[in-house]
């Protein structure tokens, strides 16, 4: 599951949930409505476990899910973090606002904070003195 986040979140996957609780994943439709790579349905039911192996539980808890909503703006966010040194939260958030238009940025800065909070846990990214720099 963690690996087709990536793709999700890049839009080219979409993330279908069964009434029995299982995942599949879906290829995202082109513009022109075709597929992108032939067949629709991936067809790869996902297994709710993580990488030890233990069970996730039927439900995703609420965390995880706005984590996987933000994970759109981690590629953007490492690219402002790129081009400027360190920013702050605010900072970030603004530059989000306005030039983030596909999916549109309407996310707090509450919950841009728990996101780049998560970034730090991972060891993604470094907070220091109010600044967030990359790793």
């Amino acid at each position: 599951r963690k690996r087709a986040t990536f793709w999700v979140s890049r839009g080219l996957l979409l993330e279908r949930t069964s009434q029995s609780g299982g995942l599949s994943y879906e290829a995202a439709s082109c513009a022109d409505g075709s597929s992108g790579g032939g067949a629709a349905t991936i067809g790869a039911t996902a297994d709710r476990r993580d990488e030890d192996g233990e069970d996730g539980g039927a439900v995703a808890s609420k965390e995880e899910q706005e984590s996987d909503n933000m994970a759109v703006y981690e590629s953007y966010i490492m690219g402002m973090l790129t081009n400027f040194d360190s920013l702050s939260l605010e900072r970030i958030h603004n530059m989000l606002k306005m030039f983030v238009v596909s999916p549109k940025y309407d996310k707090s800065q509450a919950e841009l904070s728990k996101f780049l909070q998560r970034l730090v846990t991972d060891e993604t990214l470094m907070y220091d003195g109010g600044m967030f720099k990359k790793k």
